[in-house]
């Protein structure tokens, strides 16, 4: 992440933590089979903490034969097309 100046503009004392949120996020995404993630907008808090302030997220459905139990229950809307 920082070698390829993707936390540019972000202050020196952050990057760290940023980059540790931000790949600790993206193994969660994978192991859960997300196949959307858009967060907006993040924010520090004064004490130091991460807080996304806004997610949207969409899981891959035919993963839930892998992901059912970490998902837990789930209300999936009907595929495109069906009631």
């Amino acid at each position: 992440l920082t070698s390829a100046n993707l936390l540019a503009g972000v202050p020196d004392g952050r990057i760290e933590d940023l980059a540790s949120f931000i790949l600790t996020l993206f193994k969660v995404y994978r192991m859960l089979n997300f196949t959307y993630m858009e967060i907006n907008p993040i924010v520090f808090t004064g004490d130091g903490k991460i807080v996304p302030l806004d997610l949207a997220a969409k899981i891959d459905e035919t993963a839930a034969f892998l992901n059912a139990t970490q998902w837990g229950h789930l209300d999936l809307p009907a595929p495109f097309g069906r009631r």
